[in-house]
């Protein structure tokens, strides 16, 4: 749905391809499905790039398995959000967190939500707008069945890691023309100063602007 959604916005735009798709995390995977619906709608795709995109695994979020058992996985999941997006080295953060109680660990993660600058500049409408949205591309990608993709795909992986081997190992069992990049930093700190200059010349690349040797 939320593909389908992208891919009308992107029609109004570009109404015949080839279209350059990617995009970061949940955004890889919801490229990856555009690719798919137009695709199958006769449509040319002239690239797929996933940035740090792990492979969906229905019935699981990325955060399973993760730092151990937590009450409620998606406020979880989006405190080591707002800890990565606020600038903190989460595999130091998640290593930590595999050494705390369960009822630890979910305090913890709650406090990052609570005190993070961007939920603290927000009303109380709003925060409760960005849970729900939260919770519901969440909720999304935890039912989404991804199908094989005969196209290429470029995933540019974070050097850095904090999830399992399961982000390359997935893409490779749906993407037989799959072309996996490293780049230098972690989930977050791949799209700051200085991790990501090295990834725009890669997705550059990707794009069709250049080469890589990465």
């Amino acid at each position: 749905e939320m593909a389908r959604r992208y891919l009308e916005a992107v029609r109004t735009v570009q109404p015949e391809g080839p279209y350059l798709l990617g995009g970061w995390s949940l955004g890889g995977v919801v490229a990856y499905e555009m690719a798919q619906q137009l695709t199958a709608a006769g449509e040319q795709v002239g690239a797929v790039a996933l940035i740090d995109s792990a492979t969906p695994a229905p019935g699981t979020l990325p955060v399973a398995g993760l730092v151990g058992d937590v009450e409620d996985p998606m406020l979880a999941y989006m405190g080591l959000d707002m800890a990565g997006l606020g600038g903190e080295q989460l595999p130091d953060l998640v290593d930590s967190l595999k050494k705390m109680s369960g009822e630890e660990r979910q305090r913890f993660l709650t406090q990052r939500v609570q005190g993070a600058d961007m939920f603290q500049r927000l009303g109380e409408e709003q925060r409760e707008r960005l849970m729900r949205v939260f919770r519901t591309n969440l909720t999304a990608l935890g039912r989404y069945q991804p199908a094989p993709y005969a196209g290429e795909v470029t995933l540019l992986r974070a050097l850095r890691r904090v999830e399992t081997s399961r982000d390359t190992e997935g893409w490779s069992a749906l993407v037989d023309r799959l072309r996996v990049h490293r780049v230098p930093g972690h989930h977050y700190s791949m799209l700051k100063p200085p991790y990501v200059d090295e990834l725009a010349r890669l997705l550059s690349a990707a794009l069709g602007g250049g080469r890589t040797d990465g």
